[in-house]
């Protein structure tokens, strides 16, 4: 199971601005942040979320509830549990809830053995007729995660030469609500999964099926997500995010 540190940086990772998260560590400014340490695999995720779902997190047992759990946990995953088993570059999207996700903006050249996200409900995983038929069978066979249908996510946008893509399952549940929240028994148990095929095949290469024309089918969510590009950087120390030190204070309590 997650440790307890673990699991406030996830806290901490729900209350984080959005610019925060995307213009740390990215001279460039552009509206997305593309990580790229020279490794074979890319992971996504998107820093934007429902604006009117968005609450402070609340940690009881094993269930954080929070609004923001869509997709900020899976940017926890990719920035804070991931890289302690796996190497992988990162690359951090937003408008996504709009259905205008920036991975569509990305000009660096990327080329990747495979490309996986965190971005979804439930416990399955799904590849939007991006995954090749061995990378499926491969990835069911490993992990024991099944694949369902899906809509749409980040990785919809990216180009072939990001290899297979898949989303996987994070357990949340009743994303774009205040209501939401995460089973971090249910996520522990995808992230480990998840590894087991993950630190199997990290070296092999998984072509995306052609051709591929795929369009995004789904209802857009009809929200402001009210990101706006600073004047001046916002890079904070945790310390420093306004309101965050009485947000612990109060977890603590």
């Amino acid at each position: 199971m997650f440790s307890k540190s673990e699991i406030d940086k996830l806290l901490y990772r729900l209350y984080q601005p959005s610019e925060h998260l995307l213009y740390e560590n990215n001279v460039s400014r552009k509206r997305y942040n593309l990580q790229q340490k020279g490794h074979d695999i890319l992971g996504v995720a998107h820093v934007d979320y429902v604006s009117t779902a968005w609450a402070y997190p609340i940690h009881k047992k094993n269930r954080v509830t929070c609004g923001q759990v869509d997709d900020r946990v899976g940017v926890w995953l990719l920035l804070d549990i991931l890289p302690q088993y796996l190497d992988f570059d990162v690359l951090l999207t937003t408008d996504e809830e709009i259905g205008q996700s920036t991975a569509q903006d990305v000009t660096e050249p990327i080329i990747y053995n495979w490309t996986f996200q965190f971005d979804r409900r439930g416990t399955d995983v799904v590849d939007y007729d991006l995954a090749s038929h061995d990378f499926k069978e491969k990835f069911e066979e490993e992990s024991g995660i099944l694949f369902g249908q899906g809509s749409f996510s980040d990785i919809c946008f990216l180009d072939e030469s990001t290899g297979s893509k898949i989303n996987v399952g994070t357990g949340y549940y009743g994303e774009h609500k205040k209501s939401a929240y995460v089973n971090l028994l249910e996520c522990y148990s995808q992230v480990q999964k998840f590894l087991k095929f993950a630190t199997k095949y990290k070296d092999a290469y998984f072509e995306q099926p052609e051709p591929t024309y795929y369009t995004p089918n789904f209802t857009y969510v009809k929200s402001k997500v009210g990101f706006n590009l600073p004047e001046k950087s916002l890079l904070l120390d945790e310390d420093e995010v306004p309101g965050y030190s009485k947000f612990l204070d109060d977890y603590d309590a």
